[in-house]
């Protein structure tokens, strides 16, 4: 959260400044342009999946140092998608009979999970696999150096 504060404080301080206000200002009058809209929304959509994503940028660099990125970006994003609603109490599960829970999204119920299928295993073993994830990654990463 402090580090999501930092970056909109440091990009408000760039913005004050005159050419960067220009260019700004400029390149939102050409992204919300009527005719040409729709491209523009489809050209970022675009660059978006790709640089954001996907990582295209990365892979042009090599196979390893991609999957690296990848799986130490994706594997921390969806812990934080996990960790927070769950700590904060936006998602909690409640048991319901012998074998069932139920998952509570903002207090409203959601569907009922047996509790030993897959559906349920996978849903409480989700930090267990983005933290191999990012282990993997790391591990990537050390092997990289030392080679």
């Amino acid at each position: 959260i402090v580090a999501f504060g930092a970056i909109i404080f440091r990009y408000a301080i760039w913005l004050q400044r005159p050419p960067t206000r220009a260019y700004f200002r400029r390149g939102l009058q050409l992204f919300f342009q009527r005719r040409k809209f729709l491209k523009n929304a489809g050209s970022a959509a675009e660059t978006v999946g790709k640089n954001l994503v996907a990582q295209h940028f990365i892979f042009k660099r090599g196979f390893t140092r991609w999957l690296m990125h990848f799986l130490i970006m994706w594997g921390c994003i969806l812990s934080a998608l996990v960790t927070f609603p769950l700590v904060f109490g936006w998602v909690h599960f409640e048991l319901e009979g012998d074998s069932g829970y139920r998952a509570y999204l903002f207090g409203f119920p959601l569907q009922l999970m047996e509790g030993r299928s897959l559906i349920a295993w996978v849903t409480f073993h989700a930090l267990d696999f983005t933290a191999i994830m990012v282990i993997a990654g790391c591990a990537i990463a050390i092997h990289r150096r030392l080679k």
